[in-house]
């Protein structure tokens, strides 16, 4: 099998199933990127990643950081916003989410990166199924700051 032929062996296939990526060149955000962003996420569907209740393996748009609402956090926790500044996002364990964040915090710390605050992302569990609820993990973002002298 040739190389242009990849995406006919099965084996290459065990992970990032269904991943889309859309940008613009020139860096412009644009509501057309936005519209075919959200296309994209509409014809993931057909990768079958459901199980028998209809419920999904979840799907998001990444976009740029909304960094005045991060910075207003910031600030109501009575922190100043750093020059640079990071959002992980992490799928904790919902038994113990405080373990999930302080085993990312050491990975992140070792890097020198600096946790300045967790944040719980807005969701809707009223729209999960029984099964989907089951399994929910504790979704929080870190914002973190870049080590000094980091570009």
């Amino acid at each position: 099998m040739g190389p242009d032929r990849w995406w006919v062996d099965q084996s290459f296939h065990h992970d990032a199933c269904g991943v889309g990526f859309i940008a613009a060149r020139n860096g412009q955000a644009s509501f057309r990127l936005l519209r075919l962003g959200v296309q994209c996420l509409e014809r993931l569907d057909h990768r079958g990643a459901k199980a028998a209740d209809g419920t999904g393996d979840g799907a998001g748009l990444l976009t740029q950081i909304p960094v005045k609402l991060l910075e207003r956090e910031l600030q109501e926790a009575g922190m100043a916003s750093p020059e640079q500044m990071g959002v992980v996002v992490a799928f904790l364990p919902a038994r113990s989410p405080e373990q999930g964040r302080t085993v990312l915090g050491r990975a992140l710390g070792a890097e020198g990166i600096e946790t300045l605050l967790w944040r719980p992302v807005p969701i809707d569990p009223s729209v999960l199924s029984k099964r989907a609820l089951a399994s929910l993990p504790v979704i929080e973002q870190a914002l973190v700051k870049a080590p000094a002298g980091q570009d």
